[in-house]
């Protein structure tokens, strides 16, 4: 069987050979020529395309279910109504991406580029998104709901009316995020990374933190001992730069919501 592939944009053949017997096979064996490839409604399911350039292709309404996505290029392709279900897509570029309503639950996105990548109404529930790049990624409506985000860079992105009951986001950076209208709740503030802050509220989490360790400790520390952290046996209420020169012992001014307030304001993280 005679399997083509065309460019979306200039109607050029890009794979033309008698010897593939399916779509998915002339793909895996020609998948770092498929810049643009209109590959709209094929399936792909189980696919090895791990490397394969796909920047600017046409992946609308394709199955990919199962896929191997590992460090593709996949840079302005259309994803739209895709099903990625279980995919494994670790380090891939998928920058400007559009995977609006995709389902990709369960899937594996571990340190992959989703910088500016449009992901609303996306199914991202139980995904894999350790370490992924979503600065100014567009996750409205999506639902994240028991996703890993553990150290994702989610710097401005718009998580409006999104899902994120039960997200782990330990040490991620949520400053400049939309949050208005999504379900969380603010225990996230003990989880992820407020780097640096002003020395007002430098000092108070610091005093938070000497809730859990003694404010003995705590002096201990800034006068060089070692750190009440240290052996494991105890965690820090909140991971923040801390500054030794600011340590006064005391009791914390804040708490709950008006702390979460405070920190949403100050990184200028959108809450209502």
């Amino acid at each position: 069987m005679n399997r083509q592939i065309k460019n979306r944009y200039t109607n050029e053949i890009i794979v033309k050979s008698k010897k593939y017997s399916s779509t998915k096979i002339a793909v895996e064996k020609n998948k770092q020529n498929l810049e643009g490839a209109d590959l709209n409604r094929a399936n792909l399911k189980e696919t090895n395309l791990s490397k394969a350039y796909l920047m600017w292709a046409d992946l609308s309404e394709v199955n990919l279910r199962g896929a191997y996505l590992s460090e593709a290029n996949l840079m302005w392709a259309d994803l739209s109504e895709v099903n990625l279900r279980g995919a494994y897509l670790s380090e891939a570029n998928l920058m400007w991406a559009d995977l609006s309503e995709v389902n990709l639950r369960g899937a594996y996105l571990s340190e992959a580029n989703l910088r500016r990548a449009n992901l609303s109404e996306a199914n991202l529930r139980e995904a894999n998104l350790s370490e992924a790049n979503l600065i100014w990624a567009n996750l409205s409506e999506a639902n994240l709901s028991e996703a890993n985000l553990r150290e994702a860079y989610l710097r401005g992105a718009n998580l409006r009316r999104a899902n994120l009951n039960g997200a782990d986001l330990w040490k991620t950076n949520l400053n400049e995020v939309d949050l208005r209208e999504a379900n969380y709740s603010i225990s996230i503030m003990n989880q992820i990374d407020w780097d640096e802050l002003s020395d007002e509220l430098t000092l108070e989490l610091m005093r938070h933190d000497a809730e859990i360790c003694g404010s003995k400790a705590m002096t201990n520390w800034v006068k060089g001992g070692k750190c009440p952290f240290s052996t494991g046996n105890i965690q820090r209420l909140f991971y923040f730069n801390e500054k030794k020169e600011l340590w006064k012992p005391g009791k914390p001014r804040l708490h709950n919501m008006e702390l979460w307030k405070a920190l949403c304001k100050e990184k200028g993280i959108k809450i209502r």
